[in-house]
């Protein structure tokens, strides 16, 4: 590997957001959350390099702890290629093949490429069962099942109201008080 350069060169590039990406295109929506799911996977992949390094270079009881520790950035990596695959099988599906066809001319191994990406982030796959363990992320009908009993008529209401909105629930623990 080459060494870090001293100095390196930053070129900036300017462009209208509203243009470059159009809140009308379908392609749009799909393409940010990609992007939003890449960067983030990025992240939590080096942190998971960063934890692995810590084991690799110890031994005996700490290098047992970093182990043990390396499941918290695996986590997280997981779950943003878990998104990842599904903005990725929003992308396919939402956008007509056409235009996808188009915007992969001259890239021969693309679409190939991307269908072995949706196989491999998609339904089943190790990253799908790490991310909707129940140890890890709230599976939403299991969990809004569990919720529900618990909940009074206008909490259930605000409950419904928040899933609606974010479609992503963080609730802990929403019991009501014992009489």
């Amino acid at each position: 590997m080459a060494p870090t350069p001293e100095r390196a060169e930053v070129k900036v590039g300017r462009f209208d957001p509203a243009r470059v990406f159009p809140p009308g295109d379908k392609l749009t929506v799909p393409l940010f959350r990609l992007m939003m799911a890449t960067g983030d996977a990025r992240c939590a992949s080096l942190l998971f390099v960063m934890v692995y390094r810590e084991v690799r270079d110890t031994a005996g009881a700490e290098s047992a702890l970093h182990a043990g520790r390396m499941w918290y950035p695996f986590r997280p990596l997981c779950s943003h290629l878990s998104e990842a695959g599904y903005a990725l099988d929003t992308l396919l599906s939402s956008v007509p093949r056409q235009r996808l066809r188009k915007l992969l001319r001259g890239r021969p191994v693309a679409p190939e490429e991307l269908e072995r990406l949706r196989e491999a982030l998609g339904d089943g796959t190790y990253v799908r069962k790490v991310r909707h363990s129940d140890r890890f992320a709230l599976q939403p009908r299991r969990h809004q099942a569990r919720v529900r009993g618990r909940l009074n008529g206008r909490a259930r209401r605000q409950l419904a109201d928040r899933v609606r909105r974010r479609r992503a629930l963080a609730v802990h623990d929403h019991r009501r008080p014992r009489s």
